[in-house]
């Protein structure tokens, strides 16, 4: 997955040197100007695709690990011998997992 750097904002510094203007103009004497990087500011622009992973990981956070509830109802079937196994439906679920892995 790539990343757009487009619409990125802010100022980049250059290792090149400037000499300001006033009373240390004279040759060789410049100072140098530069910004601290506190000073600049920069800004990312998300893509479509990332805007919706970021908004589908938000609604995630609420979403519970484990459904209690049905945890609940299959242990309760599983202690009075209610509740039964499908053998043909793993089989079938195993070799469709197998087909899509290759």
């Amino acid at each position: 997955m790539g990343i757009n750097l487009q619409g990125i904002t802010g100022k980049q510094t250059s290792s090149k040197t400037k000499q300001t203007s006033g009373s240390s103009s004279k040759k060789g004497t410049g100072s140098v100007s530069s910004k601290s990087a506190s000073s600049q500011s920069d800004s990312v622009n998300l893509t479509g695709a990332a805007s919706l992973i970021q908004k589908a990981e938000q609604a995630l956070e609420n979403v519970p690990l484990v459904d209690v509830d049905h945890v609940d109802d299959v242990s309760k079937r599983i202690a009075n011998g209610q509740y039964e196994i499908d053998d043909k439906q793993i089989a079938e679920k195993l070799i469709d997992l197998e087909k899509n892995l290759s």
